[in-house]
């Protein structure tokens, strides 16, 4: 056999099943069926039908309408009338478990919400199949002359408090935890029922002959009620009233309702019982899915506490509660950072006195204003005071908040000595850092990596002329001349690129129009990522050096011409010098040939005297 076929032969099985159940329900109500009447104050099979709808699905009511058909043509009914009362039956079941499907009904009915839903359900529900099955019954021909209007409000109540009783008791079976069931619990399960019972008989049927008339019995059934509920939970409350329903229709057959007394018609009598005995089954229930979300909620917490409380106790923070004005409760990483014992903290007379002097009204003050409510929440740091006297520096987190049912503060504590030991530190190097920013001779520029203004220097103000005002967001575009845009711009993608440094020249272009000579060295400004952000510019002032420069340039230009001039002329004048020397020279060696010459002359012209004398005195 296939699935499918498994499947629709379990469908059937289920349906069968059903049918059956609400048959033998439905014949077991007509058992009760009022004298001169059509009408039934108790139908359990509603109760049944309802509870196998809400458990198996809604896809099993055409069992309904087959067991309804059956009984309600077997007990003499027409089949006009048995169709009309059964679509009015099958309505108000059908209606029933739709609105609680639709609303995510919990069959365990362990929620208030789904307590009160399925009583709002079923008194809105049974109202319409009341009508519609009671209008039915009275075209039967063995339905009683009585007037409608006299009728329907018994089927209503006898429906409703059928599903109100029998309803919960089978859903909470069939999801009741048998293993919690021991032998001392169900004795005294087993006594809780007796003396329902006897207390039911005692109300209703007059086992015990008492002049009490007037002593309000019924409520004899309430104590017993509660210990059901708070014992057994939802099926504790449900077989009670059951029972007590019990008694009632059994006491109903007999046409004997002493408890609200012998006045009234006997319609009237039944109603008022069937109506006591829905509110006290329905105050029970709610009662039950009360204390059942408690318990759940108790469960919850215990689950949450036993979850959490590791974390809390191994934390690596401070977790604290305090509550009127004293500490109720400590992890241990505030016995060890404090030196006090966790009884010892406990036992303090006020939460304030692990606070330092110095803090204490300012922790005092964020106490009260959360207790009161003023704020809901704050976070500040504070001076804690150890045991030993040493200080500890915390940073305190605290909100407002309710513990064991009382308003508290439950907050976090961590330890901040390091990071403020540090913080300080920063402060001081930042305000160090700040003082050589502000008096450093350098201009210091820092721009975004647009290249627009986001600091600035005095020094750099008085470079160019210009407040703090109107230099911030500008781009350094408007303080450079044309060549140093093209130099200063092919510099910043190498800086970003490479990482480094840049240096070289700038002409800065003063707000009055001057022209300043500056050098510069550029860094840039980098994040964790090594993704640029800016740069970082230090700019010195050479006007003056430039200009010195120029002037020693043109100074020495023009004693280079001064020296070439003088080395020209002491040129010239040596070129004279050495023509003289050479012109004397020449006449030394002139006059030393010449005397050479002389001296032979000298000798010739004695000589030829000599001849001439000796011609003139003949002597030749």
């Amino acid at each position: 056999m296939d699935t499918l076929a498994r499947q629709r032969l379990t469908y059937f099985l289920q349906l069968g099943g059903l049918a059956a159940v609400y048959f033998t329900a439905a014949k077991l109500g007509s058992a009760f069926t009022l004298p001169g009447s059509s009408i039934s104050p108790a139908w359990p099979a509603s109760g049944f039908g309802l509870a196998v709808l809400l458990h198996y699905g809604v896809r099993l009511w055409p069992a309904i309408v087959l067991g309804a058909l059956a009984a309600l043509i077997g007990s003499g009914f027409s089949p006009f009338a048995a169709t009309g009362a059964t679509l009015g039956y099958t309505l108000e079941i059908v209606i029933i478990a739709v609105l609680l499907r639709w609303r995510s009904f919990d069959p365990r009915l362990t929620r208030l919400g789904d307590v009160i839903a399925l009583l709002a359900a079923t008194v809105f529900a049974t109202l319409i199949g009341a009508v519609i099955g009671t209008a039915s019954l009275r075209f039967s021909v063995i339905a009683s002359t009585a007037p409608l209007q006299a009728m329907w409000p018994l089927a209503w109540l006898g429906h409703a408090l059928s599903i109100i009783l029998i309803t919960p008791l089978l859903l909470s079976l069939a999801h009741q935890r048998r293993k919690n069931w021991t032998l001392r619990r169900m004795a005294e399960f087993i006594v809780l029922l007796a003396a329902t019972l006897a207390i039911s008989q005692f109300i209703f049927a007059e086992w015990f002959s008492l002049a009490i008339d007037r002593f309000p019995r019924p409520f004899l059934l309430f104590p017993l009620l509660v210990w059901a509920t708070l014992r057994f939970g939802m099926t504790g409350a449900a077989t009670a009233s059951l029972l007590a329903g019990a008694v009632v229709i059994h006491a109903t057959a007999g046409h004997f309702t002493p408890a609200f007394g012998a006045s009234g018609t006997l319609q009237q009598s039944i109603a008022s019982l069937w109506a006591f005995i829905g509110v006290m089954a329905g105050t029970a229930q709610i009662l039950a899915a009360t204390n059942a979300e408690r318990e759940q909620a108790k469960k919850a917490s215990a689950a949450a506490e036993n979850k959490f409380r590791p974390l809390v106790e191994q934390s690596l923070v401070g977790i604290y509660i305090l509550q009127h004005d004293k500490i109720a409760y400590a992890n241990p990483w505030l016995e060890h950072a404090t030196g006090y014992a966790l009884h010892e903290l406990a036992a303090l007379p006020s939460a304030l006195d692990i606070i330092a002097e110095n803090d204490r009204e300012m922790a005092a003050e964020h106490i009260r204003q959360r207790m009161s409510g003023e704020m809901h929440s704050a976070r500040y740091t504070l001076n804690l005071r150890r045991k030993n006297g040493a200080p500890l520096t915390v940073e305190a987190y605290g909100a407002r908040a309710v513990y064991n049912g009382a308003p508290a503060i439950i907050g976090v504590m961590t330890d901040v000595s390091e990071r403020r030991q540090a913080e300080l530190a920063l402060a001081k190097s930042e305000a160090l850092l700040r003082s050589l920013f502000d008096t450093a001779a350098e201009g210091i520029w820092i721009l975004d990596q647009d290249h627009k203004t986001i600091l600035a220097n005095q020094s750099l103000l008085d470079m160019l002329g210009v407040s703090e005002h109107n230099l911030l967001f500008k781009s350094i575009d408007d303080f450079i001349d044309e060549d140093g845009k093209q130099r200063l711009h092919g510099r910043f993608p190498y800086t970003a690129e490479n990482n480094g440094g840049q240096r070289g020249e700038l002409n800065l272009l003063r707000a009055d129009g001057e022209q300043r000579y500056c050098m510069f060295s550029s860094a840039p400004l980098l994040e964790e990522n090594d993704w640029m952000i800016g740069s970082f510019i230090m700019i010195s002032d050479i006007t003056d050096k430039k200009r010195a420069e120029e002037s020693l340039q043109r100074l020495n230009e023009t004693l280079e011409q001064r020296i070439k001039g003088a080395v020209a002329a002491n040129r010239e004048k040596d070129h004279l010098l050495i023509q003289q020397s050479r012109q004397a020279a020449m006449g030394e060696m002139i006059g030393n040939i010449a005397h050479q010459w002389r001296q032979p002359l000298n000798a010739l012209g004695l000589l030829l005297s000599n001849l001439k004398d000796a011609h003139a005195f003949q002597e030749l």
